[in-house]
């Protein structure tokens, strides 16, 4: 995917290359923020540079899409000429679309996918062990830049059926800047598929029977209710009512989490740490919890 077929154009106006952009089929999709800064196309082959930019992200939020269903693309028809210094002529100006389907995302994960509707987002499109980016300047690995819009959920027509959620990405770029197809799974860094790799989960944490000088939690994932294991002391922030944060010290035992310190009678608000800040990194609390403490 990502790859211009060339040959000599014999017609129209000769001595030049008649070119068409060829892709292969797209089962996946990463969304990052649209400022997102890139890193060189060597370090995007490797896969602790992959989970590093994932859960670094939280301003802004990185949205992974696999097990996709594309249903309609037109990207195979972009035309281009090449000249003699080996530049590129787009000949014919269409609209660039690729229409995705999902299959059983669970509510909560399209419930955030709908704040993307209509907004522009770089995405790097996911083939059979090919992550397919573009670049600003040749060393830079990019997202493309995507118009995107979120159908509502399909529910089933019948018991044997799924869930489905279409995602349209109109492409803001142009397609010949697909300059880099990679195979991670071919690289001597590793065998990995960037469809291997999970977004950000966010987390729901609720109160677990907390009393003075210790705050007990329970920490599960908001769309499987999956217990959150292996969590640390500084991925959780404790403050009280008046907002100053709050020193405890974290055990646990699964995924329930006894903050213990000098916690007098108060309200506290109990939530997880900023991400590139956190010990156990790829998770995300978007609404701490209020504890009181009699």
């Amino acid at each position: 995917m990502g790859n211009l077929v060339c040959e000599v154009n014999t017609k129209n106006i000769p001595g030049l290359k008649q070119c068409v952009a060829t892709y292969g089929v797209i089962n996946g999709a990463w969304i990052f923020p649209l400022d997102f800064a890139g890193e060189t196309f060597a370090d995007m082959l490797l896969e602790a540079t992959a989970t590093t930019n994932i859960n670094a992200i939280s301003a802004d939020r990185m949205f992974i899409l696999g097990g996709a269903n594309e249903m309609t693309t037109n990207v195979n028809e972009a035309n281009f000429l090449e000249t003699n210094v080996s530049e590129k002529v787009r000949t014919r100006k269409e609209l660039l679309e690729i229409d995705l389907e999902f299959f059983n995302l669970k509510d909560c994960l399209w419930a955030k996918l709908q704040s993307l509707d209509n907004q522009k987002r770089q995405v790097m499109f996911i083939t059979e062990g090919e992550a397919i980016m573009t670049s600003d300047n040749g060393t830079n690995a990019l997202g493309a830049v995507c118009k995107i819009y979120v159908s509502n959920a399909k529910p089933p027509e019948n018991k044997d059926d799924v869930w489905r959620i279409r995602v349209k990405f109109e492409l803001v770029d142009d397609i010949g800047n697909f300059t880099k197809a990679f195979l991670p799974n071919e690289q001597t860094s590793g065998s990995w598929k960037p469809s291997s790799k999970e977004g950000i989960v966010d987390v729901t944490i609720v109160d677990n029977g907390s009393a003075v000088n210790s705050l007990v939690v329970d920490v599960t994932g908001d769309c499987d209710g999956r217990e959150i294991t292996g969590l640390v002391t500084a991925d959780f922030v404790v403050t009280d009512a008046a907002g100053n944060t709050e020193s405890v010290t974290v055990t646990a035992v699964g995924n329930t989490y006894t903050l213990a310190g000098t916690l007098a009678a108060d309200t506290y608000t109990v939530t997880l740490a900023n991400q590139p800040t956190m010990t156990t990194k790829g998770y995300e609390n978007q609404t701490p919890v209020a504890i009181a403490v009699a």
